[in-house]
């Protein structure tokens, strides 16, 4: 119906940039939207907008850097933690966020980024950009509940660009190009993970602990760096418990003297609620991003295109 006309979609006086997936989880979406608002950052003045998945609170609400997870959700906090000075909001109603955003945000940012948008077509975006995982292309998938696509995958259509995300060195990146290009002509970029190492030294064993979609790779670069992992996973945004905690300080204390527990942002955000893990020692290993084929200046450039083109057909 969007794409006959017969639902219509809202155009708001200041642009949107989308960063999304047609799959659910597991693209590295988090760790792309704020490397994309700290570039963006330097051009413009920038809100961020998520839905805020499973949050406990409803409707609109600013996050806070020292904010509930369980009403803010767990990463529009991680979000704010990396960008404290940039508005982050959630509102599972995106046109209703922004109409907020924009009246009472002053001075009214220049760019709106949009968590997770691209399914949310009540919205015309100035710039949409849809991410694929290389060890799993979209074009190598198929609609749940038989596979993880949350649409069809002509829907790629849609966006702007397309960026496939965990590119290792060894990727075949003209396959991968070709596989793409099958159902979308826009412009393709490749992005690798970039882990900031922890201080923790390489002697100690480690208790990796993780709630995320994929944390293999980050089981990988662990394993490579320290002489021992035991790693305690939960599902993809688990709230933790006191049970949690009791069952994390377990494996904790039958680990060598030499121990130290390691977590994502994400994860990183809902145990620091916690007093009883006070007196341990916890890094947070940070995500980055950073894109290959010097395609860091490129999708600036084309964002920064498409925002001042729809400012002036506004």
């Amino acid at each position: 119906m969007f794409d006959l006309g017969i639902l219509r979609q809202d155009e708001f006086p200041v642009p949107t940039v989308v960063i999304g997936n047609i799959s659910v989880g597991g693209t590295g979406k988090t760790p792309h939207l704020i490397h994309l608002a700290k570039k963006l950052q330097a051009h413009y003045s920038i809100a961020i907008l998520s839905r805020g998945y499973l949050r406990k609170s409803k409707g609109f609400r600013y996050v806070l850097e020292d904010d509930n997870p369980r009403l803010s959700g767990d990463e529009p906090l991680e979000i704010k933690n990396h960008l404290p000075d940039v508005i982050v909001a959630t509102d599972g109603n995106r046109r209703r966020g922004i109409s907020r955003i924009l009246k009472e945000v002053k001075p009214r940012p220049e760019l709106i980024l949009l968590d997770d948008g691209f399914q949310h077509r009540w919205i015309k975006p100035a710039f949409s950009l849809v991410l694929t995982r290389a060890d799993h292309l979209f074009t190598e998938d198929t609609i749940l509940p038989s596979g993880s696509l949350r649409e069809s995958k002509k829907e790629i259509r849609r966006a702007h660009a397309v960026c496939v995300t965990g590119c290792t060195p060894d990727i075949d990146i003209v396959r991968i190009k070709q596989a793409i290009q099958k159902f979308a002509k826009q412009k393709i970029f490749f992005s690798k993970i970039i882990y900031r190492k922890p201080e923790g030294h390489i002697r100690q064993d480690v208790l990796l602990l993780s709630s995320i979609a994929k944390p293999e790779s980050m089981l990988k670069y662990l394993q490579d760096k320290y002489q021992y992992v035991d790693h305690l996973q939960f599902p993809d945004h688990h709230q933790y418990t006191n049970a949690d905690i009791r069952k994390i300080l377990s494996n904790f204390m039958r680990l060598s003297n030499e121990r130290v527990i390691i977590t994502s942002g994400k994860d990183w955000v809902k145990l620091k609620q916690f007093k009883e893990l006070e007196n341990y020692p916890i890094e947070c290993l940070d995500i980055g991003i950073s894109l290959l084929e010097k395609g860091e200046e490129e999708l600036i450039n084309q964002i920064q295109n498409y925002v001042e083109q729809y400012s002036r057909n506004y």
